[in-house]
């Protein structure tokens, strides 16, 4: 069971779900979606992270659903791809100070690069190179031109080199606590 399907049926459903109309429906969006926040931490960018995708939801769900509707994929996609990205630092940072910062950094309030960009850049080009061509159709393309054999002796030693590899970048990287530990 997923925590999403948890919440779904032992939260949204009891409550009434979309049954009740609109305001009820915008009611209980809040509350899973608050619960949701807390469930991750009783600290505010949780709380705040979790309102702000039940705004996203009734925005689209009530203001913006004949617009999604008509605009084209790849703007979607990218419309996608802000909300969460915003999301996630409103997720990921502590102290809402510097929560402004990363989205002001994010949207042109700072500058492109850093030293620890470039740094963090040349250490992981490589891995980046790879993920990049293994979530293209290219990547997929030269796959599945593989004979049956090399694949089945691919797919293992892959998994083998991608757990050496992670494993090496969580050996090299500084202490970085799992993220419930910090509760």
């Amino acid at each position: 069971m997923s925590l999403t399907s948890w919440f779904r049926d032992y939260l949204y459903i009891p409550l009434g779900g979309n049954r009740g109309g609109t305001a009820r429906t915008i009611r209980n969006l809040l509350i899973v979606w608050f619960c949701t926040g807390f469930w991750h931490g009783a600290s505010w960018n949780f709380i705040l992270w979790g309102l702000y995708f039940a705004a996203w939801l009734i925005l689209e769900r009530y203001v913006l659903r004949g617009v999604l509707e008509k605009t084209p994929a790849i703007l979607k996609h990218l419309y996608t791809l802000i909300v969460v990205f915003v999301g996630w630092g409103l997720f990921a940072m502590v102290d809402l100070g510097v929560c402004g910062d990363y989205l002001a950094a994010c949207f042109g309030g700072a500058p492109l690069w850093s030293g620890a960009d470039l740094f963090r850049l040349r250490s992981y080009a490589v891995t980046l190179a790879v993920l990049v061509l293994a979530s293209t159709a290219l990547g997929q393309r030269l796959w599945a031109k593989l004979p049956r054999q090399a694949e089945q002796l691919a797919t293992p030693v892959l998994m083998g080199l991608s757990l050496v590899v992670c494993t090496a970048y969580l050996v090299d990287g500084s202490y970085n606590p799992f993220l419930y530990f910090r509760f």
